[in-house]
Parts: C-alpha cells; structure tokens; sequence
C-alpha cells in the first residue's frame, strides 16, 4: 500500500514517524530541541505559536521548595519532565485541600509526593537516556469536546508534520 495522505494508510504509526519521515528530513543537531520541552518552548514563542503557559521550572534540588510554595498557592497545574517520552512522569494535579492535590482518576498526591515525583523527574527516571532532568509546571489546559470524544485520558496528543513547508499528514 502506497502512503498518499488520504484515507486509512494516511494514519501512521510512532516507529513510522520517528524512522520512516522524521529522522530522514532531519538534522540530528536539532534533536535536542525538540527532545526538550523547555527548549521546544522558546522557539514555539519566537514563532508567536500559542503553548501552555510556564508557571515555573526547577533545574535542581535547591529550586524545589520555593516551587513547591508557589504551587500550594495555585487550583490546578501540570507537572512534566522537560525530556520525558511517552507520556511518562506527567502529573495533572487539582487542589483537594491546603497541602494534597488529586489527579484526574482521584488519586491524592500530598506534599511529600510531589517532592518524592520532582526528585524521580530530576534524577531522570522518565527521561531520554536516564540523564537528569529538569521539572517542567504548566498551566493546565482542557481539551475541546471534539477531542474528548476522541480521547477521553486526557489531553490528545495530536500532531502536524510539514516537509518543506507542506504537510505531510
């Protein structure tokens, strides 16, 4: 079956993404940008392309407490690792009371966990190559109904490849 962009085989796959169009018509070199949120941000913004808004980052042990004293301040966020893959060690939290949070399947996070997932995220238990990481908080955003009916865990991940200046799905 030959991919022409229309119908099912327009669908593709991650492992056809990653080897099949994207480390093709990509320089290495620029992996690490797009491999780490924080840095995706910063050209996002020269670009005038609309993210998440930062509500803080933690590079090290030394920024976590008053982080974490920013955040009992706030309703919602969202915890990331700046290199994480697949999903992994990503937080959706909402207040429960003054110092525990719950995420959305109503499991309660209190303070000593969220210090316990910064610590795992810095150490680079979710990262690319298990080097340290950085602790990436968001504002959190909720999708469209069109998406919910389409993805209901969450935020849907959808995304747009272009090869040179067109798009390819």
């Amino acid at each position: 079956m030959k991919f022409d962009g229309t119908g099912l085989d327009s669908i593709i796959g991650l492992n056809k993404r990653n080897l099949d169009i994207i480390s093709v018509h990509n320089k290495r070199a620029n992996f690490p940008i797009v491999d780490d949120k924080i840095k995706t941000k910063e050209y996002l913004k020269k670009g005038d392309i609309p993210y998440p808004e930062t509500i803080c980052v933690i590079h090290n042990f030394f920024e976590i407490e008053t982080s974490l004293e920013l955040l009992l301040s706030l309703e919602t966020f969202v915890v990331k690792p700046s290199r994480g893959r697949a999903g992994g060690g990503i937080l959706l939290l909402e207040k429960s009371d003054s110092e525990s949070w719950k995420t959305p399947s109503g499991r309660s996070v209190n303070r000593e966990d969220l210090l316990k997932h910064f610590g795992d995220i810095l150490f680079g238990v979710y990262s690319f190559g298990l080097s340290g990481d950085s602790v990436l908080v968001e504002r959190r955003v909720y999708p469209h109904k069109i998406f919910t009916d389409i993805y209901q865990k969450g935020v849907a991940d959808i995304r747009f490849i272009t090869l040179d200046r067109k798009s390819v799905v």
